[in-house]
């Protein structure tokens, strides 16, 4: 049996025998029995005011409930077995925790969902509002709690209407367009799938689709703007990268000549210079401007899914299936190679101020000076994902990493120490690519579930 005071005036106890039962705490009699449940009532809450009680049961429903007349005002289905429900201080927002691995948020007065955190994968057992209601704790049956913010303000901007799975996603340089890239990936990570509209630019304020990118003759996989903003670049399975023009989606030149997928793209930061990075196991350094390819960077034996250019415009860096990060002098001078623990590596990025490498792959990420300087300081390492990390990139100071997990989560990492800052849940399958905005307020993330989710990132 399951009970719950308000105040001193009532008590409610939610049993095996399918009914909740409302008591006068001063003399034990009964008031209300509240029935119609079609199993065992073990979840049982008062909002804050005493005029409302919520029972959950082993069934998917949660009941709320006039705490003076007995009669029940709203229905809510959730999307598991109810393991427990909190009220907000404020009355205002019911949160409940499931045993389908989710703890969801709902407005108390309309009964709609404002929030979904997903990340126990054994059950939320329990859930806490904090004193204030900003924040959210969770327990689960995987031994682990974590604090969400619950803030509904922070609930993401979500862009919808792409054709197939997120792949890559970019905020224009100004942060007012994000540019998504869509398709599928085969059991060899390569990029398949229609190129028709496989690239969409976007309103990042309001979330409207602005305009497609249309040209490619498989998916997009990759994609980068321009520093100006007045072009930008995809690269995709039908072995091509594209140069658009960003204010209208109009093709300007093709980068013919890799043999496969093209899978990353970066831009050098005085635009004259393109990097490539290929299934076809090699990077390549192409003009911006004519699309001629300009040198092939060897080195990799396996697939090359992540490049990146310094902000310096100093150093490339690649990083491939092999477990390799390469760093490069511009344009194709090899200066360190890096052998890693990370199994397949999918993405690499530089810090603003040149000085380090990032890399992620399969369970972690890992954070090096970008030169060996010979003081044998160890590498930063990024743990805490039980899937592959796709995606990470720095924020605009340097102080923030974001990563994106095949799990379906986004995390955001302190960039000197490893520590974890905070955790992003919203998409129902794995994320594919994230981004800061240029000003460092927002994350952007690209999912498998077709969506884009636009996040404060504070």
């Amino acid at each position: 049996m399951r009970s719950c005071f308000t105040g001193s005036k009532l008590v409610i106890t939610g049993s095996s025998d399918l009914t909740a039962r409302v008591w006068e705490a001063s003399t034990g009699r009964r008031l209300h029995i509240l029935d119609g449940n079609e199993t065992e009532v073990h979840a049982v809450a008062f909002s804050p005011d005493g005029e409302k009680i919520i029972t959950g049961a082993l069934d998917p429903i949660v009941k709320i409930w006039d705490a003076k007349s007995g009669q029940k005002l709203i229905q809510l289905e959730v999307g598991g077995t109810v393991t427990s429900i909190a009220i907000s201080p404020d009355g205002r927002r019911l949160c409940i925790g499931s045993w389908d691995s989710a703890a969801r948020v709902w407005d108390l007065a309309t009964g709609k969902i404002e929030q979904t955190f997903r990340g126990s994968v054994k059950g939320v057992l329990s859930v806490a509002f904090s004193p204030d209601g900003r924040q959210i704790a969770t327990a689960g049956g995987d031994a682990i709690v974590k604090v969400w913010e619950g803030n509904p303000d922070l609930h993401p901007l979500r862009l919808q209407g792409n054709l197939s799975n997120v792949l890559c996603v970019a905020f224009s340089p100004n942060g007012k367009r994000v540019v998504t890239g869509t398709g599928l990936v085969n059991s060899d990570n390569n990029i398949r799938g229609s190129g028709d509209r496989a690239g969409q630019v976007w309103d990042a304020a309001s979330g409207a689709k602005l305009f497609a990118l249309t040209g490619h003759d498989s998916g997009i996989g990759a994609v980068a703007f321009f520093r100006d903003g007045s072009r930008l670049v995809t690269g995709s399975g039908d072995h091509t990268a594209m140069v658009w023009d960003a204010a209208i989606g109009r093709s300007l030149v093709v980068l013919t000549g890799h043999t496969d997928s093209v899978c990353a793209v970066s831009v050098s930061p005085d635009g004259r210079y393109i990097v490539t990075g290929s299934h076809d196991e090699t990077a390549r350094v192409w003009d911006a401007v004519t699309g001629r390819e300009l040198f092939k960077l060897s080195g990799h034996t396996a697939p090359v899914s992540g490049v990146a250019f310094s902000p310096d415009g100093k150093w490339i860096v690649t990083g491939g299936h092999d477990r390799a990060v390469l760093v490069w002098e511009t344009p194709n001078r090899l200066v360190r190679t890096i052998k890693t623990p990370i199994e397949q590596i999918y993405s690499v990025a530089f810090s603003p101020d040149s000085h380090r490498i990032a890399a992620c792959g399969w369970g972690m990420g890992m954070v090096w000076d970008t030169l060996d300087s010979g003081a044998g300081r160890e590498p930063i390492t990024l743990h805490g994902f039980g899937s592959p990390m796709s995606s990470l990139a720095f924020s605009p100071d340097g102080k923030r990493i974001v990563t994106g997990s095949l799990d379906g989560a986004a995390k955001v990492w302190e960039a000197s120490t490893g520590r974890e800052l905070l955790t992003l849940y919203g998409h129902r399958t794995g994320i594919n690519s994230v981004a800061f905005s240029p000003d460092g307020k927002r994350i952007v993330t690209g999912s498998h579930d077709r969506t884009d989710l636009i996040w404060e990132a504070a």
